[in-house]
């Protein structure tokens, strides 16, 4: 576990798994989001709550699955469905769609 204090924040407490990924987060007013992967240990979901089964899902996240796009996001949406981040463009660079 690591933890990062800020005046705005307080502490948060960081907790991790045993690949290194970021398992959840747990803020001052414990708030907790937790964070799932694919077996590509690409980032899927953004999830709030008191534990990861319980959890609501905030964000979720899509990847490219073309030849020379594999493991690139193609987008990120939040819980109302709209798309904070469109597919990427053929150079790399993200278009951004809010």
């Amino acid at each position: 576990m690591d933890y990062a204090t800020t005046p705005e924040k307080g502490t948060v407490n960081y907790y991790y798994m045993t690949n290194g990924l970021l398992d959840h987060k747990t803020d001052a007013k414990s708030q907790t989001l937790w964070y799932g992967y694919d077996s590509h240990n690409r980032l899927l979901t953004i999830s709030s709550g008191a534990s990861q089964g319980s959890a609501t899902v905030l964000t979720t996240f899509t990847y490219d699955t073309a030849t020379n796009g594999v493991r690139k996001m193609a987008t990120a949406k939040n819980c109302n469905s709209l798309a904070q981040a469109a597919t990427l463009g053929r150079t790399g660079s993200t278009l951004w769609a809010v």
